[in-house]
């Protein structure tokens, strides 16, 4: 194994998971915000606000970035997930 993959590999042992509610919170005050408003743009406001407002980290020696949580490890609370729809 080289150091990279030895890193990486210590790092997830060594990590704790946190929930990340990041995007729960900016889902939940654009929501508000945009009270009245057709749902198909709501749901476009939603999503345009956590582009812009969820931390953004990089974490050291990884080759692909990106992650939905706002904390490295984060367990995600997705809002999309917590509705139902009406014929369920």
């Amino acid at each position: 194994m080289n150091a990279r993959i030895k890193s990486l590999m210590a790092a997830l042992q060594n990590r704790h998971l946190p929930i990340c509610i990041e995007k729960l919170r900016i889902a939940l005050r654009t929501m508000a915000a945009t009270e009245g408003e057709p749902m198909i743009l709501r749901r476009a406001k939603v999503f345009a606000s956590v582009l812009r407002e969820i931390p953004i980290f990089i974490e050291e020696h990884s080759l692909i970035v990106g992650n939905g949580a706002s904390k490295p490890m984060g367990l995600e609370i997705d809002p999309e997930y917590f509705i139902w729809s009406q014929d369920e």
